[in-house]
């Protein structure tokens, strides 16, 4: 199966090459990683990393990862499309557990359970498990769509205008056309699937959209993750030496 993954990129060069370099170590290895980015620095992110680039303007948000996600279809007519993030890690074997769904005949895959680490300066290593309590859709880095729900969408998955948001207005625009065309939309939220994990990296270290902030409790049913080093060796196993390499002050 092909899979290619989509990701804009703006400046934060390090945590960009080391989530790609964790991209590249799937078991079910990536058809291409499609990065989109809007200046020099991400051109030559890009470059050092080995994978394809295309520019696009950082705003709007949407118009950027759509200008991504039609410019894979147009080039590499993949199976599914990898949505992901550049502070998003996904477990070696993520692409092989979700995309089994894709063959399966799901046209979205995903979880509502994710995973937030905080690798800060001279601060302990923070591991927060988050799930989105308040939606029914799978969201964030990770999802899978499959080519099927896509060509009913002629591959226009985000509004193009929106700067946020964007998971959600994806899966209304996924759900309308599917009742349009009478597609039985099959989803998948794959969090019975307890070895396969996704994370976002976040550090005062590089820029965030969305950065480490107290979660509220209405939206996510948070738990801290008591042994941070043993979770992140087991699910991560590179992870404490990367960290160790991106932010040398932080206390591992």
């Amino acid at each position: 199966m092909k899979i290619v993954c989509v990701m804009p990129i703006y400046r934060r060069q390090r945590i960009t090459l080391a989530t790609i370099d964790l991209l590249k170590k799937q078991t079910l290895p990536l058809y291409e990683i499609v990065l989109i980015g809007s200046c020099g620095l991400d051109r030559d992110t890009a470059k050092k990393a080995g994978v394809d680039y295309i520019y696009h303007d950082n705003w709007p948000l949407g118009a950027k990862w759509q200008n991504g996600i039609m410019y894979a279809q147009q080039v590499y007519q993949p199976d599914a499309i990898l949505i992901n993030g550049s502070d998003a890690w996904i477990t070696a074997n993520w692409c092989e557990k979700m995309g089994k769904f894709i063959e399966e005949g799901y046209h979205l895959v995903g979880k509502k359970i994710q995973y937030k680490c905080k690798v800060n300066p001279n601060e302990k290593l923070v591991v927060l498990q988050r799930k989105q309590i308040s939606r029914a859709d799978p969201h964030g880095g990770g999802r899978l769509f499959s080519k099927t729900i896509l060509d009913a969408m002629n591959w226009r998955l985000y509004p193009p205008h929106l700067n946020s948001s964007l998971d959600g207005e994806s899966y209304k625009r996924t759900v309308r056309v599917a009742e349009r065309d009478g597609i039985n939309l099959r989803i998948k939220i794959a969090d019975d699937i307890t070895d396969a994990f996704v994370m976002e990296v976040k550090s005062s270290e590089w820029p965030s959209m969305n950065p480490w902030r107290k979660e509220s409790s209405s939206v996510f049913g948070t738990k801290v993750i008591e042994n941070p080093k043993v979770w992140l060796e087991k699910a991560f196993p590179d992870s404490l030496s990367i960290f160790k390499r991106l932010v040398p002050d932080t206390l591992i």
